[in-house]
């Protein structure tokens, strides 16, 4: 029998939770299935940037035209994020997971076969919206671990998204360099499509325990951040550093193609490689989480990441200031989210999928806002312009943490 108990804790932003002992805890081997299957998806989405100028040639566009394909791509996430996230705390879990992949593998086949650039926009912002699935994968994992351990489960499967985000940009570069980005976007279909069937096959069922409607639900979201500061706090965070990270990866390539580079979608994704061993943080960033609390590792990640510009201006000529500024940048915006995540179903446990929703839409809208800020001050100022764009968010975040250095984020440890 399900026990249910029902609590208000001023570690939870003074919300009233619900937590149930139902549902089934996921094995260490279950979680790494869940993270291969977020770095197979969420890879769709950044596979695309350092092929633009290939994609750029095959549908005959200009270098400003197809910039704005990588923001259909974030756009279309975003719009995924707040109509299917939300329905991980209304429906069953495995189920949607399965069919948002295999919705997400039709769309990378639309993406393949695209023949000109509306079409390819269209795809690709489709894409975008169903490879949201990640973000019903985390947290379910979040949901079916204990509270003293949510912070390294959500580490184990938060670095398979890692994992899938820089690593696209590698196998984008140096794979879709050789065999093309519409093969390249035909085998990532197979690779959903075989995923989907494992996780049906391997994931228990799931379903939670809230009571809402559909219509009260898509409201909830609205109404959560208003409710909890830490939801507001660290979504401003993640939109700040992620935009960051999405403008300077968008422009890359373009920089590569210049003085005194010369270099093409291959160096760029072998540059990627460098922020891969960011993922393989990701778990001890969890842990250090579940010990010392958010807030801590928060404000050690920010200076971090403003710290990463400081090499990409000064030595971007450089392939050592490029790799310097790559893995710290990388490694600050990629723990910062493991850490933010934490925080955040520490302070809405009940709420994980809808709290999930308005974090990771804030987190992509300000990646889509990034990317063109970027891509703006590229064509004005070059690259000390998408240096300052960069630098500017990180900044932004920074102001907000000081502000409310003094005020403690939610710990995992205060939902055991």
């Amino acid at each position: 029998m399900a026990t249910t108990e029902v609590m208000s804790d001023p570690a939870h932003d003074g919300i009233e939770i619900r937590t149930s002992q139902a549902q089934p805890l996921l094995r260490d081997r279950d979680l790494v299935l869940m993270a291969a299957a977020t770095t197979i998806a969420v890879a769709s989405i950044y596979y695309c940037q350092p092929l633009l100028g290939e994609m750029a040639r095959s549908v005959h566009c200009s270098q400003i035209q197809i910039a704005h394909v990588a923001m259909a791509t974030q756009v279309g996430y975003a719009l995924g994020l707040a109509l299917f996230v939300p329905l991980g705390d209304l429906l069953e879990r495995r189920a949607l997971v399965c069919s948002l992949l295999v919705t997400t593998a039709l769309a990378s086949l639309g993406v393949a076969f695209a023949p000109n650039f509306s079409s390819l926009m269209a795809a690709s912002a489709l894409m975008g919206a169903f490879a949201a699935v990640v973000q019903v994968i985390v947290p379910m994992a979040a949901s079916l671990s204990p509270a003293t351990d949510r912070g390294r489960a959500v580490g184990i499967v938060f670095s398979g998204l890692l994992v899938g985000v820089l690593g696209a940009r590698a196998v984008g570069g140096i794979l879709g360099g050789y065999i093309g980005w519409r093969v390249l976007f035909k085998g990532a279909a197979a690779a959903l499509a075989v995923m989907a069937i494992l996780l049906r096959l391997r994931l228990p069922c799931s379903r939670a325990d809230s009571q809402l409607s559909c219509p009260q639900l898509i409201k909830s979201v609205m109404t959560l951040p208003l409710e909890s500061a830490t939801l507001r706090e660290v979504a401003f965070y993640g939109a700040c550093v992620f935009g960051g990270l999405s403008g300077f990866w968008s422009v890359l390539v373009f920089f590569l193609g210049r003085l005194p580079y010369h270099y093409g979608a291959e160096m760029a994704g072998t540059l990627a490689l460098a922020g891969v061993a960011a993922a393989m943080a990701a778990p001890l960033v969890g842990r250090t989480t579940d010990r010392r609390g958010p807030r801590f590792v928060t404000g050690i990640l920010l200076f971090v990441g403003v710290s990463s510009y400081l090499p990409l201006y000064w030595w971007g000529d450089r392939i050592a200031g490029l790799l310097t500024g790559i893995i710290l940048l990388d490694f600050s915006v990629n723990a910062c989210n493991v850490s933010n995540q934490a925080a955040m179903y520490a302070a809405l446990p009940n709420a994980t999928s809808r709290a999930n929703t308005f974090y990771m839409v804030a987190y992509f809208t300000g990646g889509a806002l990034g990317t063109e800020l970027s891509s703006l001050a590229w064509n004005i100022m070059g690259w000390p312009g998408v240096c300052a764009v960069g630098a500017a968010l990180f900044v932004a975040a920074v102001a907000l943490y000081v502000s409310r250095r003094s005020v403690p984020l939610a710990s995992p440890a205060a939902a055991s």
